[in-house]
């Protein structure tokens, strides 16, 4: 699992194989048969703080939860019986603000609105439920062709 940046570990989420994004368009019952996302971090546009998934980031002598099939897109809100995969908490991210801020010459207050900014001019489409983006980290994900070119 991953271990935070620059500290080791993979990108793949636990019970997901290179094979799972491979063949994924030709899986019987597939939601979405031209993507394939397993969401594993989370971020609130407004103060940049991030979470990952509880089943992705593991610390140093800590096994990740086995996943018997391959897991859901995202995670469960809540732990329940019957998983122990969730999200994490929010933790503060200040030298992504910081590099965020040395990019884009704004002051480091200013962030979060510019993320805001740049969602409504750029990616311009509806923000997300409570500002909040859901992504999958190390950019592993597969999508066809013409989901790719939908919005070209």
């Amino acid at each position: 699992g991953y271990k935070g940046q620059n500290q080791g570990g993979g990108h793949m989420l636990d019970g997901a194989a290179f094979e799972d994004y491979m063949v994924h368009p030709q899986r019987a019952g597939a939601e979405d048969p031209e993507a394939f996302f397993l969401m594993t971090s989370k971020v609130h546009l407004p103060t940049l703080h991030h979470a990952l998934r509880s089943s992705y980031k593991v610390a140093d002598g800590q096994r990740a939860p086995k996943q018997s099939s391959l897991p859901s897109m995202c995670p469960a809100h809540e732990l329940t019986e019957n998983s122990s995969d969730t999200w994490a908490p929010y933790e503060d991210m200040p030298q992504l603000r910081r590099f965020v801020s040395d990019r884009c010459g704004l002051e480091e207050t200013a962030v979060g609105e510019a993320m805001l900014v740049f969602w409504d001019s750029v990616v311009q489409l509806p923000r997300p439920q409570n500002d909040v983006v859901h992504y999958a980290q190390g950019a592993r994900f597969a999508v066809s062709r013409d989901r790719i070119r939908q919005r070209s």
